[in-house]
């Protein structure tokens, strides 16, 4: 069974983030192989997103709330 590629892309971005393969699983609800699958086919390196990368993400993510929709 195919993986859905929302599901592989979440998959890749938590390993590159540097969670381990069993952490991913787990948050996932996946195999510990369909994630070695994904980071094989991928070619996924662990630890290629930056501190810098992250914050920026973040700041964009903040900019999207509403403020009202914070305060609730």
């Amino acid at each position: 069974m195919a993986t859905k590629p929302d599901i592989e892309a979440q998959v890749v971005v938590m390993l590159e983030a540097d969670y381990t393969m069993a952490s991913v699983a787990k948050r996932l609800d996946l195999s510990l192989s369909t994630v070695k699958r994904i980071k094989k086919r991928r070619s996924v390196k662990a630890g290629v997103v930056t501190q810098e990368m992250i914050d920026a993400h973040r700041v964009e993510l903040r900019k999207s709330f509403d403020e009202d929709w914070i305060k609730d």
